[in-house]
Formats: structure tokens, C-alpha cells, sequence
């Protein structure tokens, strides 16, 4: 055995050997493929991998899975409309009945131990019949649109409202007309928060708003206010500054500020009027738009005005009734009071003198 052939073989007979297996190899195992070949095949096999993945999205599922929050808050709203129509239970009877196989129904969709619903709503049955009814009842029944559970169930609108229902609908509104009166209600915040930041920001006042109220003081002429605003450094250099001042004015009469009227000018017209006081009551009123309230009257000036209605009278019954004091009398009694005037005041005339009521 030598270096040169480590086998001990023939070199022949190993040079035929491995031509047999290099010719059986390329007869048993197939070509390898090229580049091209093998773009295509991936090619090919991505769009594969696309149609299933667009067929899966496409095909709808039979129902919701279990215990989704869909089915549980529709159990939750079955129970409340339940518990508003029967109470704790519900009654023996075909009704009772149809709406225990909803119920169950539901809680299967919902995955909840079924067995626990059915023997706190139907205490009355057997467990016989609580099984039949288990096995009846099928989550098909809880996947129905929103507008058949609620024809079911009978749910009106205003019941619907009432509890605070959202998965089921109502028998005398249609979808279309819920999501119109859900927009208009929606619409209605809107505005009142709209309005309410309005007001808010009415009640801040600007660096010019705050000097024209300053001016207005008690009350001012609207040409006087304009003529008085041009000297301010605020309104100085604009030539605009009459139209500014009205733009003002009108603003802070909005917000309740100010308020004005029309008074009759020397020249013949109208001329507006501004007051610090806006809840007088013009004669003349400058814009109908605004709105103004009336003067408030407590209840205490009520009763003061009646109370001085009653003096009055009894004041004036006083005077008819008691006899008017002689000349002497009066002379007497302003001596009297000329001489000596107590600390107190001066002294009251005599008890016949009722001058100070006579005619």
C-alpha cells in the first residue's frame, strides 16, 4: 500500500467507479433550475399567498366570536329591558318563555355559564325543561340586526332612550331616522358649547373694549364718545376711528356691558345715546336685536310701596277727621320753638294741630 494510492485499488477500477456514479447521479437527479425558472416560481407562489389572504377578507364570518364585547353588551341591554318589563323573574308563559330562549341566546354568544341565566329568570322550570331549553336556544338568534331583536322584543323609541340602549333598535324609529335625531342632538351641543365659549370670551375684554367702557362713564352721546376716543393713544393715527368705536359699542351692548337708546338731538334728529346701565328701558330702542331686561322690583319694594299706599290713606283719613288748630294755637307752639329747641329736635305741635295734614 502506498502513499500515492491509500485504497490498495486498482487506479482504474477506481477512475470507472466514479464514472458510474457521476452518470447515475445526472440520470436519477433532475437539472437545476436557472435564475429565470426560479423568479417565476416565487412569483407566482406571492400571488397565491394574495388571493388567499384577499379571499379570507372578503368572506364574511358566520357569526361573532364568543364572547366579544358586541355580545356582551347586548346581554347586558336584554337584561335591563327584561328587568323593566317583568322584573326579578320572568312569567310562565308563552312570552316568558320566547324571551328566556333570547336571553340564553345571547348568553351563549356572550360566553357565559348559560345554566346560572336560566335558573335566576326561570326559577319555575325543571331541570328537564332548563335543559331543552340550553340546547334550543342558538347564538344565531343574538346576531340579528338591531331593528329585529328590537321588533321581538317590542322596544319602542322612547324606551329605547330611557335605557340607554345602543345594540338594539326601536319599532316606531328605522335606523335612518335614529342616526337623524342622534346628529340633530348632536348638533345641539354643538351650539350650546359654541355659545358657551362665546360668552366666555365676550367677558374678556380688550385693551380698547376697556377704555371705551372708561368713557361711557354714566352716559355719553355716540359722536362725544368718538370725538373723546380720537385723543386716546389707542386710537390715535386710524382713520376709521368713529367706526371702530360703533363696532365696539355694539359689541360690549351684546355682551351686557353698555346699553343705548335714541334721544332727539338740537339739530332735529336722533342721536344715539350711551349708558353704563344697560337694563333701563329705552324709549327709543337704537337695536332691536339686543335684548334687554326689564328693571328688577324685590319683593321688599313691593311691600314698601304697599305700606306707603296704606300711610297715605290713613294719612289723608287723619287730616278730614281732625280739627285744624286755632290761629293762637300755631302762634303758641312757634314761640315755643324758636325759644327752646331741645338737643333732641324740635318739639312736636299740640296734639290738635293738624296743619301739616290740612288742606
Amino acid at each position: 500500500m502506498s502513499p500515492e494510492n491509500p485504497s490498495g485499488r486498482d487506479p482504474c477500477e477506481d477512475a470507472a467507479r466514479r464514472d458510474y456514479v457521476s452518470a447515475g447521479t445526472a440520470v436519477l437527479s433532475p437539472p437545476l433550475p436557472t435564475s429565470q425558472e426560479t423568479s417565476g416560481k416565487k412569483l407566482i407562489a406571492a400571488f397565491a399567498r394574495l388571493d388567499r389572504r384577499s379571499d379570507r377578507r372578503r368572506k364574511p364570518r358566520r357569526f361573532l366570536p364568543i364572547g366579544n364585547s358586541f355580545s356582551i353588551v347586548r346581554l347586558r341591554e336584554v337584561e335591563r329591558f327584561l328587568t323593566w318589563r317583568y322584573g326579578c323573574t320572568l312569567h310562565d308563559d308563552d312570552a316568558g318563555r320566547d324571551d328566556l330562549q333570547l336571553l340564553l341566546a345571547c348568553a351563549k354568544l356572550a360566553g357565559k355559564p348559560v345554566i346560572d341565566y336560566c335558573r335566576k329568570w326561570a326559577p319555575w322550570m325543571t331541570p328537564s325543561q332548563m335543559g331543552r331549553a340550553i340546547t334550543r336556544a342558538s347564538v344565531y338568534e343574538a346576531t340579528v340586526k338591531a331593528d329585529v331583536i328590537a321588533t321581538r322584543l317590542g322596544v319602542t323609541y322612547t324606551v329605547r332612550q330611557s335605557l340607554r340602549m345602543r345594540t338594539i333598535g326601536a319599532i316606531d324609529v328605522n335606523k335612518a331616522g335614529r342616526d337623524r335625531m342622534r346628529r340633530g342632538r348632536a348638533e345641539a351641543k354643538r351650539q350650546a358649547r359654541a355659545a358657551a365659549q362665546r360668552e366666555a370670551k365676550a367677558r374678556i375684554l380688550s385693551p380698547r373694549e376697556k377704555v371705551i367702557l372708561k368713557m361711557v362713564g354714566t352716559g355719553i352721546r355716540m359722536g362725544d364718545l368718538a370725538r373723546k376716543a380720537e385723543r386716546h393713544r389707542l386710537f390715535q393715527g386710524r382713520e376709521d376711528t368713529p367706526r371702530q368705536v360703533r363696532r365696539i359699542v355694539n359689541k360690549l351692548e351684546k355682551a351686557g356691558h353698555v346699553g343705548s337708546h335714541l334721544e332727539r338731538s338740537g339739530r332735529g334728529g336722533k342721536e344715539r345715546y350711551v349708558r353704563r346701565d344697560s337694563r333701563e328701558v329705552p324709549c327709543f330702542p337704537a337695536n332691536p336685536e339686543v335684548v334687554r331686561r326689564e328693571p328688577l322690583v324685590s319683593q321688599t319694594q313691593i311691600a314698601g310701596q304697599k305700606n306707603a299706599s296704606i300711610d297715605l290713606r290713613s294719612v289723608r283719613r287723619s287730616a278730614t277727621s281732625t280739627p285744624r288748630a286755632s290761629p293762637s294755637d300755631v302762634i303758641a307752639w312757634q314761640a315755643t320753638s324758636t325759644t327752646s329747641v331741645p338737643e333732641d329736635g324740635p318739639s312736636t305741635p299740640p296734639a290738635r294741630a293738624g296743619l301739616s295734614h290740612g288742606r
